[in-house]
This record gives C-alpha cells, structure tokens and sequence, in this order.
C-alpha cells in the first residue's frame, strides 16, 4: 500500500481514479505499528520480567533494524550529496545526517520512511521495560497514553509531539493481540473470517471516502489502526486453527518486505527518470512499482539477509524463541 501510495503521488498527472484510490495508501504504516507490537511480545512473551534477556533482547532488535537501514544510507547519502537537486541544503547539515543515521526522532529523515523507523526504535526501548519488570512498563505505558493524550490537546514540542503522536497507539493495540492469543484465545473460523471482511470494510470506508479525516480530526490513523487489529487478530486465529496458510511467494513477499520498504522510494525515484516520457502513464506507474518491488525483493536476498546475519554472530546465541504465525506476518508487512 505505501509503495502505491508513493508511486501515485510521483506521477503527477495520473488519472484522478488513480490518484484517489491509492490516496490513503499510508494506512501501510498503520499495520505496520500493529503488527510491530503483537510480534514483539508475541516472540519475546516468555522473557517478560526475566531482566537478564535484555542483552540478547537488544542485540537482536539491532540486527533487525540498522544493518539494513545503514546499506540503504550507504547509497543514499552520497548520491544526495553528490547530485545536485536531490537533498535541500538543511539535508546536508553534518548533525541532521548523524540523526537520520541513529534514527532520532525526527519527522522528514535523509530517508524519507525512515521516520516510522525511528518510531520502531521507540518502541523497542518501551517494550524493554517489559522485560525489565512489568511494574516499570506499566507506569511507563500509562504515562506515555497520558502525553498521547496531552499531546492531541495541547500539541507538544519536540521531541514528544513525535513519539506521542496518536498513531504510536496502534504498538500497545498489537501487544494486546499478542496477548489474548498467547492466553489461549482464538476467533471461531467464521467469526474470524467475518471479522477480516470487516476490518478490510473499515480500511476502504476510511481510505475512500476520507472518513477518518474529517470525523477523526487529529486521530484518524486510528481508524485504519482498528481495520489493522481486526485483520492481524483474525489471521493469527486462522492460521492457529490451520484453516488457512500463506503460499511461498507470499511469504517471500512477506519475509523481503523490510527492504522493499526502505529501497522503493529512492528505486521509484530512479525509474521514474529512467522511463521515457512518451509512454503511457499507467505503463510508467505500474513499470515503477514492479522495479521497486524487484529492487526490494533483489535487495533482501543479497544484501539484507547478509548484513543482518553478519550483525547476529556478534550477538550472545540463546535457544530460539518462538516464531509468530507467518502468515499474519506475511499478510501485514506486504501491506507495509
């Protein structure tokens, strides 16, 4: 959805059917911070309160997020300095590439999606409180929910207007789901199939009609947040249950949507150049988001899963912890 999403804005002179029914392709990002929550505590449930876990807890949330994201900057920032036009002149500044690098909060980062990134970094830090001791996580929670709170009142200043702002809500809705199903819930296979209708209803509903914007004012995302945990919870129950599994390309999919995430702009930017003018426009449009999935497919197999492997032999090997279901895995991070 965000590559659509991308992809339609870049072409400006798109067909408005177009460029309105992919306008609300950024709800991508909403499944992600679900997805996101349910996983981490869906994987790390039983190191809950076992504080001696942090070490390895980090080293692994390190390994899945910066090796990567350090390849793509590797490319990025030179080209952007070296060529004129691609970085305005605040870019350029040494500090503002240092906190693109670290992930620092910050909404417009050298690599533009990398700001989601920099709420991920947040939120692992969050949840390492939870391991730490799940009185401190606590506290930590419903301070936090008070300044997301505060801060859809009385806008905050920086950096709290962009770790409180009322999306990060969707990470704590996702740990829920963890939790329910890692207690032993599960939806009945018709009400989990009913549910997923009408998580996929909600989505369209707000996206199309721009519902979520005009009724939910500074919470809209939460509007796609609900479509989101409506689907995810689904899924999990229905693979749980066996009734359904995902397929190898989607899988595939699933497994490289990491790299497609963070390669398909700059890989849309360039084949946007690249395309003759002449050619049609949706020829263009659907030829870019091809090659920016390829881009992001080649990227995870050759360069991703190396670095990231790379990046796990520093860590401390522990027995593995179990896996999240991969099919609702799969599902929402392609939607990512």
């Amino acid at each position: 959805m965000v590559v659509l999403f991308h992809a339609t804005g870049m072409v400006k002179a798109m067909p408005s059917v177009f460029r309105y029914a992919f306008a609300w392709g950024y709800c991508g990002v909403d499944f992600f911070f679900v997805l996101s929550g349910f996983i981490l505590l869906y994987v790390h449930y039983g190191q809950i309160g076992h504080p001696e876990k942090l070490r390895s807890y980090f080293g692994k949330r390190f390994s899945r997020i910066f090796p990567a994201y350090w390849s793509v900057l590797a490319f990025v920032v030179p080209t952007c300095l070296l060529v004129g036009g691609m970085a305005s002149p605040e870019k350029k500044h040494i500090g503002y590439i240092a906190a693109s690098f670290f992930l620092l909060p910050q909404w417009d980062p050298f690599l533009g999606v990398a700001w989601s990134l920099s709420c991920e970094i947040f939120f692992y830090l969050i949840f390492a409180l939870l391991i730490l001791n799940r009185k401190i996580f606590g506290v930590a929670a419903a301070l936090w929910l008070v300044l997301i709170a505060t801060n859809l009142v009385h806008p905050l200043g920086a950096p709290l207007d962009f770790l409180c702002q009322a999306r990060v809500m969707e990470f704590l809705a996702g740990m829920c789901i963890a939790w329910v199903i890692r207690r032993g819930f599960r939806f009945a296979t018709r009400g989990g199939l009913a549910l997923i209708v009408a998580g996929v209803g909600v989505c369209l509903v707000a996206g199309c009609t721009q519902i979520a914007r005009s009724l939910g004012g500074n919470v809209y995302p939460l509007w796609f947040g609900l479509a989101a945990v409506l689907i995810i919870s689904s899924l999990v129950s229905l693979e749980l249950h066996g009734v359904v599994s995902a397929g190898r390309v989607w899988l595939l999919l699933g497994d490289a949507s990491y790299s497609i995430y963070l390669v398909h702009y700059p890989s849309l930017l360039v084949m946007f150049k690249l395309l003759p003018s002449h050619t049609p426009l949706q020829g263009n449009w659907l030829l870019g988001i091809i090659a920016a999935v390829l881009a992001g497919v080649v990227f995870h197999l050759l360069i991703e899963k190396r670095v990231c492997e790379l990046a796990r032999s520093f860590v401390e090997r522990k027995p593995a912890v179990q896996q999240p279901p991969r099919l609702a895995e799969a599902s929402a991070q392609a939607l990512a």
